[in-house]
This record gives structure tokens, C-alpha cells and sequence, in this order.
């Protein structure tokens, strides 16, 4: 029997968060500063093109692993946690929107299918549409053939429906470079939100731990930690004095 509420590996987590405020702080303004062109109607993409990259340089490890996955010529990727049997997925709030408020898809996205193979025991409480919802929401219905297939298609190498692994989401909300919320998110196979757990704790971190992690060449000690990430205002007032403290 699954656990029916969130089980948080915090070290595996604050490194999650460290990918999304890196590749959305750091990584970007690099890349924007390195390619000044007329236009960035790329830079979308390329935000889950850093996060990609760094939980391959800052996590991949032996007991966490990072599959690639492909849909068409779109690539993803999935966290398989062995040791807890937690796999995860990240994408911003709005595409998880998206997803949730198609329901004219002729084919499953690829979070009907991993919801489908480990999260089908959960169920979200069902909550009250308003009038404009209504229209927007509701479950679609695929068949579980299709549904197997595809699970077995992005995870088969890896992870098989018996291992009964859970999966959870990563939502990141963010504008103009700076993250405003991080949620972690368990789902029922419908997309229904079973539980959530806020992140924001992760992006306040304390200026000495980054300062420490220099080998990874993301911080430099003598470096400014407003460099580090951009933030909501809430959250760098926060970091203000935890850097003059230090």
C-alpha cells in the first residue's frame, strides 16, 4: 500500500529548487547576455532546456537517476529516486494548466500516462467548478491499452508498473526571471490535485550554504548572492540579510 500523503526527500528537493532558480536566474541571463538577438521567442524552451541540464550536472547521481524520454522531436526528462520510489517531473504551472484544461486531446500527454501507470490508487477531493471552468475541465477518458503502452514506452527501460512507484510534479511559477512559487505536487491519473507542499522554503536559502558550494561552479565565494538567482522582492529582503549576517 502507498503512502497516501507527500513523503519529502529534503536534500533531493532543495537541489530541485536549486535547478529551476539556477536555469532561471543564472543560466538564462547568461545565455540572453552571450546571444543578443532581436528577438527570444525561444527562451520558453530554454528554460526547460537549463533545468535539464543542471539535474544532470547537480543531481544524477547512482541512486538518482535522470531517463530521457522523447515526444516527436520535443525531449523530456524523469528523476527516478530508487531509493524511495519516487519518480518526478517538473514543468512551470502554466503548462501543467494547459494539460489540465485540454480536453480534446486524441492522445495522452505524457503525464496522463506516468499518472496513469503509478498514481492510479490516488484520488483528489473533488472540488467545486465555477461556471467558466466547467467548460475548461474534466477528466478525459483514454483507454487503458493506450495508456499502458505509452507508460511502458517513456518508462519501460527503467521502471516497470510493478516496482509501484509514486510520481510526483514540481510546478515552478516565474516572470521576468524571477521564481515566485515552487510547488510540489502529487496527482491522481486525471491530474487532480491529491496533495501539494510548497517549496518556497528551498529558494530562501542561507547565503553560506551557497557560498559553499562553489565546486560546482555555480557561486563564486567572493561572488554576491543577488547574483545568484532572481527572486520575488519578498524573498530578496530575506536574502539581504542573511548575506550581511554572513
Amino acid at each position: 500500500m502507498k503512502d497516501t500523503h507527500i513523503v519529502e526527500n529534503n536534500m533531493l528537493l532543495k537541489k530541485i529548487v536549486r535547478c529551476i532558480t539556477k536555469a532561471l536566474g543564472d543560466d538564462l541571463n547568461a545565455y540572453l547576455q552571450e546571444n543578443r538577438l532581436e528577438t527570444n521567442n525561444n527562451l520558453f524552451m530554454h528554460r526547460g532546456d537549463f533545468i535539464n541540464q543542471n539535474l544532470r550536472t547537480l543531481i544524477a547521481e547512482e541512486n538518482i537517476e535522470l531517463i530521457p524520454f522523447k515526444r516527436f522531436t520535443w525531449e523530456g526528462r524523469i528523476l527516478i529516486d530508487r531509493s524511495s520510489k519516487v519518480t518526478y517531473t517538473i514543468l512551470s504551472n502554466s503548462a501543467l494548466k494547459s494539460v489540465q484544461k485540454n480536453n480534446i486531446r486524441t492522445w495522452p500527454h505524457y503525464l496522463h500516462s506516468i499518472l496513469s501507470g503509478e498514481n492510479a490508487e490516488f484520488k483528489a477531493v473533488p472540488k467545486q467548478l465555477t461556471l467558466e471552468e466547467s467548460g475548461d475541465f474534466g477528466p478525459l477518458e483514454f483507454d487503458e491499452d493506450d495508456l499502458k503502452e505509452d507508460y511502458n514506452d517513456i518508462m519501460g527501460r527503467y521502471v516497470e508498473i510493478s516496482q509501484e512507484c509514486t510520481h510526483y510534479v514540481v510546478t515552478y511559477t516565474a516572470e521576468h526571471g524571477q521564481v515566485q512559487n515552487i510547488q510540489l505536487l502529487l496527482l491522481d491519473k486525471d491530474l487532480g490535485i491529491v496533495e501539494s507542499v510548497s517549496l518556497n522554503k528551498y529558494i530562501k536559502l542561507d547565503f553560506s550554504d551557497l557560498t559553499a558550494d562553489a565546486h560546482d561552479g555555480t557561486v563564486n565565494r567572493e561572488g554576491n548572492i543577488k547574483d545568484y538567482v532572481n527572486v520575488k522582492p519578498g524573498l530578496k529582503t530575506k536574502l539581504h540579510k542573511d548575506e550581511k549576517k554572513a
